[in-house]
């Protein structure tokens, strides 16, 4: 039973990571700033 929800979790978590990192190239490729100001050390 721990295997098969284990299987989900790691499905649904992989689905999450490829929209977000579509939804960042979507905002890169619009121009769009990602990310907080730079920092200044």
């Amino acid at each position: 039973m721990f295997k098969i929800i284990g299987a989900m979790a790691e499905f649904a978590r992989s689905l999450i990571v490829e929209r977000v990192n579509a939804g960042m190239r979507n905002a890169r490729f619009k121009g769009m700033r990602i990310g907080g100001p730079p920092a200044h050390t």
